[in-house]
């Protein structure tokens, strides 16, 4: 079982593992998320930044949203909003913003 956060498969097979559904295809699909391939790790493997975007429908633009991934000290996954729901309207400014995240949260360890 993995127990480090340094890639969204990583990310992915430890919430397959604890029934976690956030990545789940059929979840996926209703919300008509999908998930950046790029991710943003603290140096420990235990927070992960990365990036989702949503549509509401057809008709609505694309929009993206800033989340991070985190393992407790007994390796319980968890998957926080760090944005605002969709508040950002570019990748590449979802992108900046997890980056500066990972930044903060190396700093503060």
């Amino acid at each position: 079982m993995r127990d480090v956060l340094f890639s969204i498969e990583d990310a992915k097979a430890i919430a397959k593992d604890q029934e976690n559904h956030f990545f789940d295809r059929a979840t996926m699909r209703f919300f008509n998320s999908r998930i950046s391939d790029m991710c943003y790790s603290t140096t420990n493997g235990k927070e992960m930044f990365f990036v989702s975007s949503e549509r509401f429908d057809d008709m609505s633009p694309r929009l993206y949203t800033v989340r991070v991934a985190k393992l407790d000290e007994n390796g319980h996954l968890t998957i926080d909003t760090v944005s605002e729901f969709q508040e950002y309207a570019s990748r590449s400014g979802a992108h900046d913003r997890a980056q500066r995240e990972r930044l903060a949260a190396i700093l503060a360890d």
